[in-house]
């Protein structure tokens, strides 16, 4: 029988735990980043290349296709992640949504 760690008001620490490996994992991600690079083709592509999740599964996160993610940054299609897509990804990570690249570099304006 395993018993769990119990804070003081009695509570699991699992919120606590919780707590922590989301900032390890923040703290990995911005590792993995360096610098932000303001184009979030860029900026997706090191995310990933340093995490353990493939652009197809991250599609399907998303509730695309399983080649969403792989022809926005290979093929320039679509020209910019919708700005849920882009938040997602971001929080995802354990990014700001500029350190994964300036969404609206690729915007037009009108």
């Amino acid at each position: 029988m395993t018993i769990r760690a119990k804070d003081r008001s009695g509570d699991d620490n699992s919120g606590q735990r919780a707590a922590a490996m989301a900032e390890a994992r923040r703290t990995e991600s911005r590792s993995i980043m360096g610098r932000a690079p303001a184009d979030p083709r860029e900026a997706l592509r090191k995310a990933v290349a340093g995490g353990r999740d493939s652009l197809a599964a991250l599609s399907r996160m998303l509730g695309h296709a399983d080649g969403y993610l792989h022809r926005f940054i290979h093929n320039g299609v679509p020209i910019a992640l919708c700005a849920e897509d882009h938040r997602y990804l971001a929080t995802y990570f354990g990014l700001t949504e500029r350190e994964l690249g300036i969404r609206d570099l690729w915007c037009d304006r009108h």
